[in-house]
């Protein structure tokens, strides 16, 4: 059995549109960054209760240099800084721990 297919171009076109279509949208979806999550910060209580210590414990840690902290405090007349620190570096603040030990 032989069969034969005869097609006109102008049947191919919507085809070829939708393939060259998917194409380029594929393309642009693959082309864009991933979007970028802004870190999550905690506060010193956060901390406190993440590393189960207490508030001045992580206050000394952070003033010795042993946790990046971020003073949130811009000046007004508070005596205690107003500290965040980002969960991401109590995360490798706790990974290094494990490792000294």
């Amino acid at each position: 059995m032989n069969l034969t297919f005869s097609v006109r171009p102008e049947d191919l076109q919507p085809l070829a549109t939708a393939i060259a279509n998917a194409i380029l949208a594929a393309q642009s979806a693959a082309s864009k960054p991933a979007p970028v999550s802004e870190p999550k910060l905690l506060t010193v209580a956060d901390v406190a209760g993440k590393l189960k210590v207490c508030t001045a414990q992580v206050r000394k840690l952070i003033a010795n240099g042993h946790l990046p902290g971020i003073n949130t405090n811009t000046g007004g007349n508070s005596l205690r800084a107003a500290w965040r620190v980002s969960s991401s570096d109590v995360d490798e603040y706790i990974k290094r721990r494990r490792q000294w030990n």
